[in-house]
Parts: structure tokens; C-alpha cells; sequence
């Protein structure tokens, strides 16, 4: 089973696991995260496999709805986490022969991060030990807090690597949220894109993505890079001169919507690419659009980053929710698609 990151998301209409090499037909839920997390997962898992029978770990005494399954066994455990020794227990030799097919469990924790495998191994080792006990290592699924599907063995992700090849470069990269298919996709419109005028990036965070635009762009000595942030980070110039695009980003800190106020006052170029990767929140994620749009050249490009993803605390994906009612339902924009968590529009 190999996912890869922008096709995990567990609460997508269309999501479902790779092909696996048998039926599924016992399934086992440890509930080792917040309620609403767990529950929401559950219940999805559920519609996925609605003929499977179900198995639900928790601890003793904590109540878990599961909205009346009739296919439901539940098993407990007398400590507020998975004892270390569970394998050893009547209830744990009792899952080892169940004949289980596939686990999930819930980790309160944002696997896209850096160093996810710390945190996880130190709040959910037990129960990495009780899988890998009972032989359903590679058949364990891990839900994070954003609602998408990780494996153990993807816990030691690549996406702090800092050597990418993309468009035929080796670009030395800091840490980036953006998958492979995401940067490529990226690398693509900057260097190829229609319309004419200049690449705005809002969100910089370490420069990662500023550094494939501008790459791109360079690359057909094109439009630069204008990059804004709150706040530059330092080590940014850094990897900007390792991959030689210094002299194709124009960072700047502001604030995003002032920015695109004086953008538009100053008469400044056109827009043919934007990127939006800033506030995610739905006024943070509806301003941003709203402001910058309108410096967006005629058959220029806008790019949402983090489309579909859930923030922890929230029960939906505000930036879904931005993008709909700023361009899914008005009629500037055309060409719509989105690639794993990169929603583009054409404007018209």
C-alpha cells in the first residue's frame, strides 16, 4: 500500500485506499485521539467498508458512538493508553486471532510536519508495538489531524528532503508542505503558463515554493518572483542562492491584503501566476483571493494551496469553503482542476 500525499484524504468524496492483495472484512478502530476525530474517522471508514465487521479498542469507560453499526464488537483496556503489554492480555490474544485484515487509529498530530516520527512513536508507540506484535504492521493505517491516511513506514516522510529534482533541476529545497506532483505542477505554469505579466507568491513560509517559480521562470527568462509574508524567514536568502534564483525573488514583508492594496493603487504589473498559501482561515483564505484577484491578468492562473485539507479544530476545510464562494461561483473564472491539494482557476 502506497499512498502518496493529496490522494489521502480521508473525508474526500472520493477517496479510497490503494488495491490491497485481500478482502476486507474484519476491521480494527483503536480510538486513541480526540472524540470528534476519532468519531468523524469512523464513521468514514465505515462508509468505505460498509459490509465489514468492526472491532472498536478504547479505554475502559470512555463512551464512542457508532450511530447503532450492528456489525460492532467493542474491547477495552483498563489504562487511559494501550498498556505496553496488551499483546499479553485475554483481549489482545483475542484481536491476534481474529483474523483481522486492516487497523486505523487517530493521531492528534499534523503528519506533514517536521519530524513527525518523534512525536508519534512517543505518544503512539504502544500501539505501533501492539500492531507489529499481531502482525498488522503493514496493514495499519494512521489518520492524522487533517484527516489524511498515513502507514508506519511512511512515518520517516520524504517531504523535509532538501534535494528535489523538478523540471530537470536538482533544487536544493527547504521544508515544504507541497507534494512532488504539487512542485512540478508549479514548475510547469511558471515556466510554460500563458498570458503575460509578473508570479506573486503569498505565504512564503521558508521560500520553498518561491524557489521552484522562480527557477521555472528564470529557466525561459521570464517574469520574477514577488514573495510576501508577515515575516521573511532569514534562512530563506540561503537556499535562494544555493539554487541560484536570488536574483529572480523579490521578497517583501507585509501583510497580504495591504500588499495587494498597493499593488493595485501603484498600477503594478499584471499577475499572470498567483499562489496562495497565506491565512487559511476562511476570511484569511476569501481576503487574500478577493484582493489579489483583481490584479490577475486576463488568462492568468490562481493556485490555492491546502484545498481539502481540515485544520485541527475545525469540522471543515475553510479554504474549500473560500475558494467556492470566490471563484466557484462567480463567473470570472473557468478551467478549474486541482492537483492533490492545489486548486487552480483560469481567469477568464
Amino acid at each position: 500500500m502506497k499512498p502518496e500525499y493529496g490522494n489521502n484524504f480521508l473525508l474526500a468524496f472520493d477517496y479510497k485506499l490503494p488495491p490491497l492483495s485481500k478482502p476486507v472484512n474484519r476491521i480494527l478502530f483503536i480510538h486513541s485521539s480526540r472524540t470528534d476525530q476519532s468519531f468523524l474517522s469512523f464513521r468514514r471508514i465505515a462508509q468505505l467498508y460498509p459490509d465489514a465487521e468492526f472491532f472498536i479498542l478504547k479505554g475502559n469507560g470512555v463512551e464512542f458512538p457508532h450511530y447503532d453499526l450492528k456489525n460492532v464488537k467493542e474491547i477495552t483496556f483498563d489504562d487511559d493508553r494501550l498498556p505496553p503489554d496488551f499483546h499479553q492480555s485475554g483481549n489482545g490474544q483475542f484481536l491476534k486471532s481474529a483474523n483481522i485484515d486492516l487497523v486505523f487509529f487517530c493521531a492528534n498530530y499534523d503528519i506533514r510536519l517536521p519530524s513527525p516520527d518523534d512525536a508519534i512513536k512517543l505518544n503512539y508507540n504502544n500501539i505501533l508495538r501492539f500492531v507489529d506484535t499481531i502482525g498488522l504492521y503493514d496493514w495499519t493505517c494512521i489518520v492524522d489531524n487533517q484527516f489524511c491516511i498515513y502507514y508506519p513506514h511512511q512515518i520517516e516522510i520524504t517531504r523535509t528532503e532538501k534535494s528535489w529534482k523538478i523540471g530537470g533541476y536538482n533544487l536544493e529545497l527547504p521544508h515544504t508542505m507541497l507534494s512532488l506532483e504539487e512542485k512540478q505542477t508549479l514548475f510547469e505554469l511558471a515556466a510554460n503558463g500563458a498570458s503575460c505579466g509578473v508570479i506573486v507568491n503569498i505565504g512564503v513560509y521558508l521560500g520553498g515554493s518561491s524557489i521552484i517559480l522562480a527557477k521555472a521562470s528564470k529557466s525561459k527568462n521570464r517574469e520574477k518572483v514577488h514573495s510576501f509574508d508577515l515575516k521573511i524567514n532569514e534562512k530563506s536568502q540561503d537556499f535562494y542562492s544555493k539554487n541560484n534564483v536570488a536574483d529572480w525573488i523579490i521578497p517583501q514583508e507585509s501583510d497580504s491584503v495591504e500588499a495587494a492594496k498597493i499593488w493595485l493603487d501603484q498600477g503594478s504589473n499584471p499577475i499572470r501566476l498567483l499562489l496562495i498559501d497565506g491565512d487559511h482561515s476562511f476570511e484569511g483564505a476569501k481576503n487574500d483571493i478577493v484582493h489579489w484577484t483583481k490584479s490577475l491578468a486576463p488568462g492568468g492562473v490562481i493556485a490555492v494551496h491546502d484545498y481539502g485539507n481540515v485544520s485541527a479544530g475545525t469540522k471543515y476545510s475553510e479554504v474549500v469553503q473560500a475558494v467556492y464562494e470566490t471563484i466557484l461561483s462567480c463567473d470570472e473564472f473557468h478551467d478549474f482542476k486541482r492537483v492533490d491539494t492545489l486548486f487552480f482557476a483560469r481567469k477568464k
